[in-house]
């Protein structure tokens, strides 16, 4: 998700305007009170479905808005690095609705392991929903980021703070030792990291300690 993440990131989203919908004289406040209710919630609901502008790949010749192909040709490249990313269709990707009051629209991934949601706005913006499965069978999740990126763009310090927090969740949860899951962590997952004996010179145990702790863990986690 973190590289996903950062892929994105790189995507140039230029600003669009959506424009605004002429309200009926029948929604002002005086022919609101004296009209009829029915007919009033028929005006409103297509007062409020004028607002909506969809952009889609058939209808993209149509939308009248200054630079909204541009705006699509990115909408329609983060789709395909979600799509590529995790090997699924993409929900809500294949189209995005815009309003005056809500510019932005999302897509999303999600099945038992992660849920990945972005909001791409019409100015720009991005905002991420991103979480892991922790434990399944107790529907324990953590959250790998949520909110806006700040204006430099993702801090990539902290984004791998939050992927190493991540692993070691699910190390943990899996081993239930937190010694088996920092010696693995160390000496396992990073082939130009620690070796077993230097790792056990710094935690002041023999190798044949740590070398037992990381063949336990590898066999939690292959269970």
């Amino acid at each position: 998700m973190a590289e996903t993440m950062t892929k994105i990131d790189a995507v140039e989203i230029p600003f669009i305007e959506i424009p605004e919908a002429e309200r009926p004289e029948e929604l002002s406040p005086e022919n609101i009170i004296d009209g009829e209710k029915e007919n009033i919630q028929e005006i409103m609901d297509e007062y409020l479905e004028d607002k909506k502008v969809e952009i889609n790949d058939e209808n993209l010749e149509d939308v009248d808005i200054d630079g909204v192909s541009e705006w699509w040709d990115a909408w329609c490249e983060i789709r395909e690095i979600i799509d590529d990313a995790f090997e699924a269709n993409v929900e809500g990707g294949n189209s995005a609705t815009l309003t005056e009051d809500e510019q932005y629209d999302h897509m999303s991934v999600r099945n038992e392991f992660i849920n990945f949601s972005i909001d791409v706005y019409a100015g720009g913006d991005l905002s991420y929903i991103t979480e892991y499965a922790i434990d399944i069978e107790s529907n324990a999740w953590g959250m790998l980021y949520e909110g806006f990126p700040d204006v430099d763009g993702l801090d990539q310090i902290q984004l791998g703070r939050e992927v190493a927090r991540a692993e070691l969740a699910i190390i943990i949860n899996t081993t239930k030792s937190a010694a088996e899951t920092i010696d693995y962590w160390q000496t396992k997952l990073d082939p130009i990291g620690w070796n077993q004996k230097n790792w056990a010179d710094i935690r002041g145990v023999s190798r044949q300690t740590v070398n037992d702790r990381v063949r336990s863990a590898v066999d939690s986690l292959d269970n």
